[in-house]
């Protein structure tokens, strides 16, 4: 992901680190 994202790269690696979990909850199911 690039851009302006430095004052909302918590934010940002929140929803990866979701996504992620929620991606890996699904191969596992």
């Amino acid at each position: 992901m690039m851009g302006n994202f430095a004052g909302d790269e918590k934010g940002i690696n929140d929803v990866c680190k979701y996504n992620y979990c929620v991606m890996i909850k699904s191969v596992m199911i």
